[in-house]
């Protein structure tokens, strides 16, 4: 089901997550809190999909709604995940196509308009 986890920062109050993940149909979807996708996000998403679900999981949904901003850090996270599970992007925003497109990567990502399209992809 759903999941938003809550850190607590030093001055005690809880602050959202930057990303936030569920699982449906055995598909791992991850989604954005941020506009921005950025090493702290890669980390997040790296330690769900490597440590928490290894081996369980094997198709994962990057929903980039509302992300206008893409770094290095989460370009080589979704090249690697690409390279080792089947993987959608969705909802991609002009700034990140024009990034994407920029460094050549663009085709040679899995990118579809929507989560449902996405889904969809997986069962046939």
């Amino acid at each position: 089901m759903g999941y938003r986890k809550k850190d607590s920062s030093a001055d005690g109050e809880d602050q959202p997550q930057p990303v936030f993940y569920e699982v449906a149909d055995g598909i791992l979807i991850f989604r954005f809190s941020s506009s921005r996708f950025t090493l702290p996000e890669a980390e997040i998403i790296s330690d769900v999909i490597y440590k928490k679900f290894d081996g369980i999981v094997r198709n994962v949904i990057i929903n980039l709604n509302g992300v206008d901003y893409i770094d290095s850090a989460a370009i080589s996270l979704v090249v690697r995940i690409s390279n080792d599970m089947g993987l959608r992007i969705v909802n991609v925003s002009d700034a990140v196509e024009k990034i994407l497109r920029k460094i050549q990567i663009f085709d040679l990502l899995y990118i579809l308009r929507s989560e449902y399209d996405a889904r969809k992809s997986y069962t046939g």
